[in-house]
């Protein structure tokens, strides 16, 4: 099932993300840290903030912000987190699918990211550079990747991203 985030899933989820994070090389492993300070700005966008859920537990997360290309809102998505022993099994696919959705209704043009190609292209993201679209971090321009969400979307509509505070904190 998937369901938006609630309050008393913040442990679990915290959990879920130090573990899905753990190993991973171009982790910091403070996404927990990023979300709980995500959470209390203006920024955090809870209708968008959402769970997977099997047998009343947390097994995936996803969260989107809304940051700015200049003075245009967009949303960035991040983090998307499956537990280690979950992943393969297509619950991370069934969040993004649900949560584009979600977005394609939330009055925002676009999502940006910053992950593995391979993985986001699957979705249609496409590399964020074609659309004259920057990060504001030194990352290699594959993994930086934009979802216009409607067509024409990002017509016009070009610069480096700015992220909600906490995205800029060690």
């Amino acid at each position: 099932m998937i369901r938006k985030e609630k309050k008393q899933d913040a442990e679990q989820i915290s959990v879920l993300l130090q573990r899905a994070f753990q190993t991973d090389p171009h982790s910091n492993q403070k996404e927990h840290e990023l979300v709980e300070k995500l959470r209390v700005t203006d920024a955090y966008i809870d209708d968008l903030a959402l769970v997977y859920v099997e047998q009343d537990k947390i097994i995936g997360f996803i969260m989107y912000t809304e940051c700015f290309i200049g003075d245009f809102p967009v949303l960035a998505l991040g983090p998307l987190a499956v537990l280690p022993e979950k992943q393969g099994q297509g619950i991370g696919t069934q969040l993004m699918e649900a949560s584009i959705e979600r977005a394609k209704w939330s009055g925002f043009a676009a999502v940006v990211v910053l992950g593995h190609a391979d993985y986001y292209a699957r979705f249609g993201f496409e590399r964020a550079d074609q659309y004259g679209i920057q990060s504001p971090f030194d990352v290699p321009l594959e993994n930086y990747r934009v979802l216009p969400l409607y067509k024409g979307a990002l017509t016009d509509i070009s610069g480096v991203v700015t992220y909600a505070q906490p995205f800029y904190e060690e």
